[in-house]
């Protein structure tokens, strides 16, 4: 019955090192034409900060102000006491409820044209030659609040605000704004969410203060996994020295690269850096890394197998195995 148990033992193990010594190919992507830039509009990442300046826009001074979402006005109609009101908010989508009027649009308006307006409402429901009056009681609380949260001693600083955990800048009046973009696209994206709030009574600019140094990820049967600094022209096999070098139970010959695209594709290849050190430049893989590209170092067959023994036969059967038997016979 030991004998038996033991053909079987052996019959696993053999089983294991076949099914483990080479793992699944994948479909591997064309190599790029070229090296990747990393001086090109990369996307913000995590730790990265960005300062941002706000300050009411100059260009309003002198000029008609147009009112927006946040301000309060008061309507006079002339000898219509019932019409008239000293407190109207503009809601956040830029309209006004008045008598008579269910909504106005006003955003955008200044006082004379949102009284012309208002005007010609009442006049289609029959009051005789309305003499309208609206004037700004109060601008725009939000931004009076905005520069109050900014200012310091009588001036305006500009704040810094840190790409958080998720990948998000989280702003005042507009909420969060994603950073898996190059970062040009992130400051267009936050001065026209600032600009549908505001209009142009709030000039905002967007610059970046620092960066935090691109990395690769190196995973896997490595010494040291995790991010390795990102420098032009980093190999797969640079990457690998940086994170440790590979462990004893790695496969060298099976390295898996994938690249994620801005647009949500993947890109991936399988390396055989074990031709990389034994055949040294000749063999060198055209693939240079990019900054975020992930660098996957597969664990080989014999390391495989030592698993699946140490699961399903030590933990499994009640007794030792050793390096030899003893086997007692009584005649």
């Amino acid at each position: 019955m030991l004998a038996a148990f033991a053909r079987q033992w052996i019959a696993l193990i053999a089983f294991a090192l076949c099914a483990c010594a080479t793992a699944p190919p994948i479909v591997s992507s064309p190599m790029p034409a070229a090296d990747p830039d990393v001086h090109v509009d990369r996307p913000l990442s995590i730790g990265d900060v960005v300062v941002i300046d706000y300050f009411p826009s100059a260009l309003l001074e002198g000029a008609p102000y147009a009112v927006g979402p946040g301000d309060v006005l008061r309507i006079d109609v002339f000898d219509h006491p019932e019409l008239s009101r000293e407190r109207v908010l503009v809601l956040p989508d830029g309209h006004i409820s008045a008598p008579l009027v269910n909504r106005l649009a006003v955003a955008g308006m200044n006082v004379q044209q949102i009284a012309q307006q208002l005007a010609t409402f009442y006049r289609q429901r029959k009051i005789l030659e309305p003499v309208v009056t609206v004037s700004v009681e109060q601008a725009d609380a939000r931004i009076a609040a905005l520069m109050r949260s900014v200012t310091r001693e009588g001036r305006s600083e500009p704040i810094q605000i840190v790409v958080d955990d998720l990948g998000y800048l989280d702003l005042a009046f507009i909420g969060q704004v994603s950073t898996n973009q190059p970062f040009g696209a992130v400051r267009r994206e936050v001065i026209e969410r600032y600009r549908q709030q505001f209009g142009q009574r709030l000039n905002v600019t967007v610059n970046l203060r620092s960066r935090q140094p691109p990395v690769v990820y190196v995973l896997g049967e490595v010494v040291n996994p995790g991010g390795v600094n990102y420098t032009y022209g980093l190999t797969p096999l640079m990457a690998v020295g940086g994170a440790g070098g590979f462990k004893v139970t790695a496969l060298p010959s099976d390295v898996r690269v994938y690249r994620y695209r801005d647009n949500g594709s993947l890109d991936q290849w399988t390396l055989d850096l074990g031709a990389n050190l034994s055949e040294g430049n000749r063999a060198a893989s055209p693939l240079r890394l990019a900054p975020r590209d992930v660098v996957y170092v597969q664990k080989s067959g014999v390391a495989l197998a030592n698993v699946a023994i140490d699961q399903y036969i030590r933990q499994m059967v009640p007794f030792q195995l050793g390096i030899g038997a003893t086997y007692l016979f009584n005649p």
